[in-house]
């Protein structure tokens, strides 16, 4: 299983010796993520609505439970249920302009996924001096994506195991006289509802660990979108630095009028493709 999980890790079973590869075959786990929030240029899996929808309800109806309880805690003037709601209202909204992103700059997603197939289109095209060292770089890539999916995910279920911990606890431990009520992971108050009763304590309970699943896998997917995004523009000034460091190779003083065209049009052409990608760069 560790032998597998390695050769996962290192890609030791992807060739990319040799031969076109795609970008997001190369990076799976940013291609699902692109695809699970509708951001991919390609038609769109039927199941990424369903998602899309549960994300978007977790966010909006957390973020309504949230402005509730942040106004309980102005009203009764308790500075900590009022700043933990606040604190967690801040983090909704982070949620939501993530979400909003996703829509309102779709041609920008459409830009960096057209962008990262000519980068592998180009270094595939050069051959194994190229393909050699921009692989090992997004090798690197690749692995920062997957410690950020770990790291992201053991956050998301580190905290629901704790709410869930804290339940078992307080089963364990709770003296039946004491008025003190079930724990939930976030500030719930919506007037007279009592929400440490059954079964609404559950509900909101479970409807609790769905929201940090959501979350989770919203920040997720920012967090891919993010690295791969920072590792294509360094991919470019690679490229670039590479190109410049290639511009004189085969160039020698020329003999003869024929070789003085001949060698002036090759460093045309090679300016112009440093030029093209330094642009593509900056876009």
């Amino acid at each position: 299983m560790l032998k597998r999980l390695k050769k996962f890790y290192e890609k030791e079973n992807f060739d990319f010796s040799s031969g076109y590869v795609d970008p997001f075959e190369f990076h799976r786990t940013c291609y699902i993520f692109l695809k699970a929030f509708q951001v991919w240029d390609a038609p769109i899996p039927k199941w990424t609505y369903f998602l899309q929808t549960l994300v978007l309800f977790c966010g909006l109806s957390a973020l309504s439970l949230l402005s509730l309880a942040l106004y309980h805690g102005a009203d009764s003037k308790d500075i900590g249920f009022m700043t933990e709601a606040g604190t967690y209202e801040l983090i909704m909204y982070y949620k939501l302009i993530i979400l909003s992103c996703t829509k309102l700059n779709i041609e920008d997603y459409h830009l960096m996924l057209r962008l990262a197939r000519e980068d592998f289109q180009y270094v595939c095209d050069k051959g194994l001096r190229y393909r050699s060292k921009f692989f090992d770089n997004q090798l690197k890539t690749w692995k920062i994506c997957l410690f950020s999916i770990l790291f992201i995910a053991g956050i998301g279920l580190g905290m629901m195991l704790s709410s869930i911990i804290a339940f078992i606890w307080y089963l364990a431990y709770h003296d039946p006289e004491s008025v003190k009520k079930r724990p939930l992971p976030f500030p719930f108050w919506v007037f007279s509802l009592d929400f440490g009763k059954s079964p609404l304590y559950e509900i909101c309970l479970l409807y609790s660990n769905i929201c940090i699943a959501a979350y989770s896998f919203n920040y997720i997917f920012m967090m891919q979108i993010q690295i791969l995004w920072i590792g294509q523009i360094a991919a470019k000034a690679d490229l670039v630095i590479w190109s410049i460091e290639d511009l004189m190779e085969g160039i020698r003083p020329a003999v003869n009028r024929e070789e003085k065209d001949y060698f002036s049009s090759l460093l045309k052409v090679r300016l112009q493709e440093i030029v093209r990608l330094h642009q593509s760069m900056i876009t």
